[in-house]
């Protein structure tokens, strides 16, 4: 189950000692322009992380907010969340955020791939939803 680990990386859950990382990327105004936080505070993130690691006893859980490593270094660039929102309706949620200096080299792209496959396979709670969207763009296209 948890951690999870690609190719070049390891998704596992926040420990306390993870706060000066997160705040790297949860302090930086370019990182967290389209999101729904910061620029964090130092206090932000430590209460962040405190939240987020005491999800991690919930019975079942619901939350997987996962540190992003990667594999060698064991360095912290990011954060990747899968959430079950509704278990009746099988609804979940993903997210991610990265240190700017991590952007652009799929790290993201397999981090969440991760995640999918762990929320179909492992949590068992999920649903996937596809749309064809033909006949629309058919009708765009002719009128």
């Amino acid at each position: 189950m948890i951690p999870l680990e690609t190719q070049r990386l390891i998704l596992r859950d926040f420990v306390e000692s993870d706060w000066p990382a997160v705040h790297q990327y949860a302090s930086d105004p370019k990182v967290v322009r389209y999101l729904t936080f910061g620029p964090n505070s130092e206090e932000d993130t430590k209460n962040f992380l405190q939240r987020e690691i005491s999800l991690q006893g919930e019975e079942p859980r619901q939350h997987f907010a996962l540190a992003v490593t990667l594999k060698p270094q064991k360095q912290l660039i990011g954060i990747c969340r899968i959430s079950v929102k509704d278990t009746d309706n099988k609804i979940g949620s993903i997210g991610y955020s990265f240190s700017k200096e991590f952007w652009g080299q799929g790290y993201a792209t397999e981090a969440v791939k991760a995640l999918v496959s762990f929320g179909f396979q492992e949590l068992d709670r999920l649903t996937s939803h596809i749309y064809d969207l033909s006949p629309i763009k058919h009708y765009l296209s002719t009128n």
